[in-house]
């Protein structure tokens, strides 16, 4: 990093150009050995047009190389690992950028050693550069930090999933008990439905031959109860004649009887009024004997 300027004061080349005595000799170090040859037309032209473009060049080599080294920064960085050897492999490509930028700042100040506007440019871009690396860094910690937080989490979740894989395996041995013990009462509920099954047939057939039984004796004691019936039936039809017929001969014996009494109780009114010389006792008699015979005729 430039942090002195130069002290010297180095002309300008267009400057020196100008005011010295021009060559009428260029040198060419490509062909001849390095030998003179007379080309100042080609010499200005080369001054002139290093003095124009010279700041350009020099904005566009630094853009360059900036834009180079931030768009080489973000690609190690897109391409960066969470593990500690690529970290520090990007480290020593950091140091390697640095060496070959420190490199190329020795060469420009070779070559523009005498322009004092070039130590300010590099300084804002070397701050700029610093600053890149420092966001770079922080973004590395973090990321860093981000990695340990996840291998924390994903060990917390790969011990969570043993917990539970553990408890699911229980649940499923402890399931598995649950569902044997199940059917084996199932087994023994199935055999003692089968035996209530077979025990309810047997009951059923009791059950229909006992009704069957009972279905004859109730009929047996039914035909018999009514045989029974019709029997005293036409004994009391044959009883009910029989008393009706004496009522009957009774009435007719009471009709008869009570015609007789009053047969004779008119013959002997006839009797008593015939005697006029009777006593009141004996009239008094006969009227008591007609009194009863007629009250007996009533009730009669």
């Amino acid at each position: 990093m430039y942090t002195d300027k130069d002290d010297h004061d180095y002309p300008d080349c267009s400057v020196k150009l100008l005011n010295e005595k021009r060559s009428e000799y260029d040198v060419d170090m490509k062909s001849n050995g390095g030998k003179q040859t007379k080309n100042p037309q080609r010499q200005i032209c080369t001054c002139v047009w290093i003095k124009k473009w010279k700041w350009k060049v020099l904005f566009g080599i630094i853009a360059a190389c900036s834009i180079g080294s931030v768009a080489l920064s973000f690609y190690k960085m897109a391409n960066l690992s969470l593990d500690e050897k690529e970290i520090s492999s990007m480290k020593k490509d950091i140091l390697d950028m640095k060496q070959h930028r420190k490199k190329f700042e020795n060469d420009i100040r070779l070559l523009y050693a005498g322009h004092y506007d070039q130590n300010d440019n590099l300084d804002t871009l070397e701050t700029v550069l610093q600053n890149i690396t420092v966001i770079f860094n922080e973004r590395i910690n973090n990321l860093t930090t981000e990695l340990n937080t996840l291998n924390t989490e994903y060990e917390r979740q790969v011990r969570l999933q043993k917990d539970m894989q553990k408890q699911i395996d229980a649940m499923g041995t402890e399931n598995r008990k649950k569902f044997e013990e199940f059917n084996q009462k199932m087994i023994v509920m199935k055999q003692n439905l089968n035996d209530m099954t077979a025990s309810q047939e047997v009951l059923k057939n009791d059950l229909r031959d006992a009704q069957s039984s009972m279905r004859r004796e109730t009929q047996n004691a039914v035909d018999r109860i009514r045989n029974d019936f019709r029997a005293a039936q036409h004994k009391l039809e044959s009883d009910y004649r029989e008393t009706r017929n004496s009522q009957n001969e009774l009435k007719a014996s009471q009709q008869s009887l009570r015609s007789m009494l009053l047969g004779k109780l008119s013959d002997l009114k006839r009797h008593v009024q015939s005697k006029p010389n009777a006593g009141p006792i004996t009239r008094s008699s006969v009227g008591l004997i007609c009194v009863l015979l007629l009250s007996f005729c009533l009730f009669l």
